[in-house]
């Protein structure tokens, strides 16, 4: 048995080396304890781009050191299986240029004596320091031989040659270069830059193109939407003409790109006809300059932006791409909080209950009604050329005003209805965020 890594043989504090390929144990599981034990005597924890973030190594490193798996560490006494790109484990100080590319068990972070086992079974399992499973590739008795992380990043379980689990399958929030982002698949942002526990937004991977969505009280609300056949509506991207769409961020030629291709047979429930005649869209352009594409990822942020994130030839990380740029940011669903008004990427105003707008507030809330006890006594107030974030992909109700207003009234969730007069376009929403437009027939009615 080849073993290159930092390992404990059963419960045994014995730490050697970092490894770039582990075999599976014959007998005996390796065993890799969550606690106060260093490498070489260098710092325990190191900086990440995370506000309050740390990390401490396990035992494996892809072959070049530019990969680490390990423990980090957002909140207090709580942890996550993590990969790391870029892991400086020499430096004292704090690691400005490691990045956080994957987590195992964001929604079940584990505490100080957690365990991360290799057993003879072929299976990886993350346990807590009471024993309790919290995470595992599922491979046990599927014949693995080995586990390592790849010059990519994909962290994988081995039969050999053919791979049984893949980190790649099971992304986080990051998309790496060469990762292919098939459908079903999804990046879920962070509550916080300090808290890494599931946020409200995804970007999914759907049949026939990519969605953003927010996740507000129960409602998957749409906010990004780029189809394969250039039909970037909902409806384009959840259907597809005869294969299914994968995404995949590539850096190769011209830059860094972000690129739909076909993948695979769709099923026919999925198929829609209209789309054949479509030419394929363009890839998003990330970046001009080819260097350090091997180094470059995609984020889906808490402020729900997808960014692209390469490191520079200084060593320093830029962000080249921003999806919702400055001028665009007021299409980002919580860019100004409920009842706040944004206008030309800015927060502006906050809406207030007689009509008025007051100085913009972090905090600014309008006072809410009981929409479900005296509907005859509610109203609506008109906001002209404003929209709803959401309300350029949803498929809108053709209805007259006053059918439109009757259905929010009734509604006990419609916190706002929005009207579009030359198309008779009817919105509800129960997340009120304002978009400012220039076309004054695109009105919001606030109840």
């Amino acid at each position: 048995m080849r073993v290159r890594g930092i390992l404990v043989y059963c419960c045994l504090a014995i730490i050697p080396f970092l490894a770039a390929s582990v075999d599976v144990p014959t007998s005996q599981p390796l065993v890799y304890i969550n606690n106060d034990l260093g490498r070489f005597g260098a710092p325990l924890e190191k900086q990440d781009i995370y506000d309050s973030t740390f990390y401490r190594t396990a035992f494996f490193e892809s072959d070049r050191g530019l990969y680490n798996l390990g423990f980090a560490n957002s909140t207090p006494g709580r942890y996550t299986l993590a990969l790391v790109l870029n892991a400086d484990l020499s430096y004292s100080g704090p690691s400005y240029t490691s990045r956080l590319i994957w987590e195992a068990n964001r929604e079940d972070p584990v505490g100080f004596n957690a365990s991360l086992t290799l057993g003879a079974d072929g299976n990886l399992v993350l346990r807590d320091a009471d024993g309790r499973s919290v995470w595992s590739t599922d491979t046990a008795n599927k014949g693995a031989t080995h586990a390592e992380i790849l010059p990519t990043g994909n962290f994988v379980v081995r039969s050999n040659n053919t791979i049984l689990w893949q980190s790649f399958d099971h992304p986080s929030d990051t998309l790496m270069v060469s990762q292919i982002f098939e459908p079903g698949m999804k990046l879920q942002s962070r509550t916080t830059l300090s808290n890494s526990s599931l946020g409200v937004y995804s970007l999914v991977m759907e049949p026939g193109g990519l969605v953003l969505y927010s996740n507000f009280s129960g409602s998957q609300q749409p906010y990004w939407v780029r189809s394969y056949y250039g039909q970037d509506t909902l409806s384009g991207a959840l259907r597809t003409c005869d294969s299914l769409v994968a995404a995949v961020l590539e850096g190769d030629g011209p830059g860094l790109l972000l690129d739909l291709k076909t993948n695979g047979s769709a099923a026919a429930n999925l198929k829609s006809q209209t789309l054949c005649s479509l030419n394929a869209t363009e890839p998003l352009q990330l970046k001009n300059s080819n260097t350090w594409q091997n180094q470059s990822f995609i984020r889906l942020e808490p402020d729900g932006n997808l960014r692209a994130y390469t490191l520079g030839s200084m060593n320093l990380w830029e962000d080249p791409y921003q999806l919702f740029d400055d001028v665009d940011s007021c299409w980002l669903p919580q860019k100004c909080q409920p009842f706040g008004i944004c206008s030309n990427g800015g927060c502006v105003g906050c809406l207030n209950p007689d009509g008025t707008t007051a100085a913009w507030s972090s905090t600014c809330t309008a006072p809410r009604v009981d929409s479900c006890t005296d509907v005859q006594s509610l109203d609506f107030l008109p906001v002209p050329g404003a929209e709803y974030f959401s309300s350029r992909y949803l498929n809108s109700t053709v209805t007259s005003f006053e059918d439109c207003r009757s259905r929010c009234l009734q509604n006990c969730s419609c916190s706002a209805f929005f009207y579009w007069n030359e198309s008779s376009s009817c919105f509800m929403t129960n997340n009120v965020t304002l978009q400012i437009v220039s076309n004054q027939s695109h009105v919001a009615y606030i109840k």
